[in-house]
């Protein structure tokens, strides 16, 4: 649409130009003026808020049937969940997870398609190429972008992805990428942090602190509600001297 207002500014700039230096009379030239300047103002504002469907149309007049290349947005990867491990992201290169574990992913992203279309997660080798991984997204509210930055468009961008990796999947660096559609239109975000996916063995040896400790916590608990002392006894006491005081 920029390249339309480019073309329509110059072609009728100059005609409009000769038309009010050919004019008689500073009011006849001004009324000219005004008049295109109300005209390219009112078509310039229609174009930008209705720029989208403009597009689209224009698409299907001229029979275009290849997508247009993804428009890069904001947004951000916050935690994950790679096996047993809970990782708050930040600003971090990479995360690992292993074949056959569990995968959660959950961020956001800044796109006003988000509202009324689906968000796309999937896993894409860094090198290019295959396999893809999708992921199953759940699209949820993020009150906290809302406190945080007054925008009302981010409070409905959430998303939470999760997958079980494939335990025959490729080994590597593989790119986050979030997507939203609308027709021919792509938002997408690639995050800085990039998934590392490693083998199983080493997956489960990531998990495997976590395992002991969680062990370890319930065995402590099992241990404390055997030996705990049954008080039982000390509250029938306490009632048989209240009942039978002893006589002074």
């Amino acid at each position: 649409m920029a390249y339309f207002l480019v073309n329509y500014l110059c072609a009728t700039g100059a005609i409009v130009a000769w038309i009010v230096f050919s004019s008689e009379g500073w009011r006849r030239k001004i009324g000219i003026t005004v008049i295109y300047l109300i005209v390219s103002a009112g078509l310039i504002a229609y174009i930008q808020l209705e720029g989208a469907a403009l597009a689209k149309t224009t698409d299907g007049i001229l029979g275009v049937e290849k997508d247009n290349a993804p428009v890069e947005c904001r947004g951000a990867l916050d935690e994950a969940e790679a096996g047993l491990r809970h990782i708050m992201v930040g600003m971090s290169d990479s995360l690992q997870a292993g074949v056959g574990r569990r995968l959660m992913l959950r961020g956001w992203i800044g796109s006003f398609y988000s509202i009324k279309n689906p968000i796309t997660v999937r896993l894409i080798p860094r090198n290019g190429g295959k396999p893809l991984v999708d992921l199953k997204v759940t699209q949820e509210k993020r009150p906290d972008l809302l406190k945080a930055t007054h925008d009302p468009l981010l409070e409905q961008c959430g998303f939470r992805a999760e997958c079980v990796l494939p335990v025959d999947l490729p080994l590597g660096k593989y790119q986050v990428v979030v997507q939203c559609r609308d027709n021919q239109i792509v938002d997408e975000f690639i995050p800085r942090c990039e998934v590392e996916v490693v083998s199983a063995a080493t997956g489960i040896a990531l998990d495997a602190p976590l395992e002991q400790q969680a062990l370890a916590e319930q065995k402590a608990m099992e241990v404390k509600a055997t030996t705990a002392p049954n008080p039982t006894p000390i509250i029938k006491a306490r009632i048989k001297k209240l009942k039978h005081p002893r006589q002074e």
